[in-house]
């Protein structure tokens, strides 16, 4: 990503409710050209679009459905760190599909809720870390070469799940703090957060 798509990408987080900023964003990768490019703009734009149509009590399926359509088009990847991420996901929602983020995990506090939501042996088989529940899915760092996955887990879940890729050295190494697993054991254990 160039430093001025970033640069726009971080003026949006820092006022996720300034429609302006991201509407001055898919303008900005309109002028760009190509078709990566434009198919970001079009989902930038139809996400601005979706609040007002169901303020309207008007179904924003159709434009929901177009803005998938767009996805597989974009070629942009956002680094952010998990933290961040989480703190701003709806607004990073708008901008990228969740697939196109890769999170650093580091220190990443990670609620009980979000752990509750996927056993300790599905994370590990998985490589799977729950980071958020949001209202469209689970938010889960994976490993970017096998989000094939996802649907699968999501199924397993009942659940849609919203991959972000992730290091999977970093996820594993997640995955143990997290639920608090003995790699010596044969059956992890999850032990909830006080």
């Amino acid at each position: 990503m160039s430093t001025d798509a970033d640069a726009f990408v971080r003026a949006i987080l820092s006022d996720p409710a300034d429609v302006t900023a991201r509407l001055a964003f898919a303008d900005w990768l309109q002028e760009q050209g190509g078709v990566p490019n434009l198919a970001w703009a079009y989902y930038v734009r139809l996400h601005v679009e979706i609040p007002g149509c169901e303020a309207r009590g008007e179904l924003a399926e159709d434009l929901l459905h177009e803005a998938t359509t767009h996805v597989p088009h974009i070629l942009a990847t956002v680094a952010l760190s998990a933290t961040e991420l989480i703190a701003h996901l709806d607004a990073v929602l708008l901008i990228l599909p969740s697939s196109h983020y890769r999170v650093s995990l580091g220190d990443c506090e990670i609620s009980a809720e979000a752990l509750e939501r996927i056993p300790a042996t599905s994370a590990l088989n998985f490589v799977a870390l729950p980071l958020a529940h949001h209202r469209c899915g689970l938010l889960v760092a994976m490993d970017p070469h096998e989000f094939d996955l996802a649907k699968l887990l999501g199924n397993l879940l009942n659940t849609p799940v919203l991959p972000v890729g992730a290091e999977r050295t970093e996820i594993e190494a997640s995955i143990l703090w997290h639920y608090r697993v003995d790699p010596g054991l044969s059956e992890p254990v999850h032990i909830a957060s006080p």
